[in-house]
């Protein structure tokens, strides 16, 4: 039996585009979606003057993301609103700045460069672990999956640095990640940003762009180290003028460090959700991992 999980609500229809400004689709795109945007590979709607495109379809996806991905560049509102706290970096960068960036960055994702941070993995993971309470039956995943992301990125790409590991700074991301994930009016029209949270967002950015500035003027053009973060400051310094090579160097680190850590602990809180119900499905998984770690 397939597990179908209960959340988020299925309606019967689209719902009405202003109704994703407010209540809980405002904090959750999906919210409400009917079974329909999961069936179909692609379906368009105008949202405020734009064309908005829900894609499933695999080859579709890949198409846009990867194979021919100098053909759909994001709309400027999207790279305006990313910009202010991504910057220029990798994610938001498109045309020449995007291809002389990612050539920069690639080796350090290549399969055998992964492969030799699954140490690291594996004691971010267990150091995590220890703390939980033995007494305690009810733990927050998605809590525990965002702490231990973020120990993996501090650890394998910035040297453990411990400026990145605190409680400030998850509590600082956490408030930036909040408010950037909300669709808002505002954005749409260029407006600066305005609602609960925006503060604390604002001070959440200035606090992780200032450490990682910190950061890199602590290292210098050198680098400081051979860990990601001082590749990436190297390569930067020897392609770009110096205060472009720096403000290069800071959106990418909040890049990596954000938007890598995010999407990984979102991925994995959901698929422990799913094999939580799925007993007999989580002990072939089991089984699997298991045998992986022996090799």
């Amino acid at each position: 039996m397939i597990f179908t999980p209960p959340y988020p609500t299925r309606v019967a229809s689209w719902a009405p585009v202003w109704s994703a400004f407010v209540g809980p689709r405002a904090n959750n795109s999906v919210y409400g979606w009917p079974a329909e945007a999961f069936e179909r590979l692609h379906k368009t709607r105008r949202v405020l003057g734009y064309t908005v495109h829900v894609i499933a379809d695999p080859d579709a996806v890949g198409r846009v993301m990867l194979d021919n991905k100098a053909n759909y560049q994001r709309p400027d509102i999207i790279r305006k609103l990313l910009g202010s706290v991504l910057g220029d970096g990798l994610f938001n960068a498109e045309g020449d700045s995007w291809r002389s960036q990612r050539r920069i960055v690639a080796p350090t994702f290549a399969p055998t460069a992964v492969n030799r941070l699954a140490d690291d993995i594996a004691d971010a993971t267990t150091a995590q672990m220890t703390q939980w309470p033995a007494e305690t039956r009810r733990i927050d995943m998605a809590a525990q999956a965002t702490a231990t992301t973020m120990a993996i990125i501090a650890r394998t790409l910035f040297s453990g640095d411990a400026r990145l590991m605190t409680r400030a700074a998850s509590g600082h991301i956490a408030a930036l990640l909040d408010v950037a994930g909300q669709a808002r009016v505002s954005a749409l029209l260029g407006l600066p940003a305005i609602g609960p949270g925006t503060g604390r967002a604002r001070r959440g950015r200035e606090f992780l762009r200032g450490t990682l500035g910190t950061m890199v003027d602590e290292r210098g053009p050198d680098g400081g180290s051979d860990d990601f973060f001082g590749g990436l400051i190297r390569a930067l310094f020897d392609q770009y003028p110096h205060a472009q090579a720096r403000e290069l160097a800071i959106d990418n680190a909040v890049t990596f460090y954000v938007a890598g850590h995010e999407t990984t602990a979102n991925a994995l809180a959901w698929t422990i959700y799913l094999l939580a119900a799925q007993p007999d499905l989580q002990e072939v998984l089991r089984e699997e991992a298991t045998a992986a770690l022996a090799t």
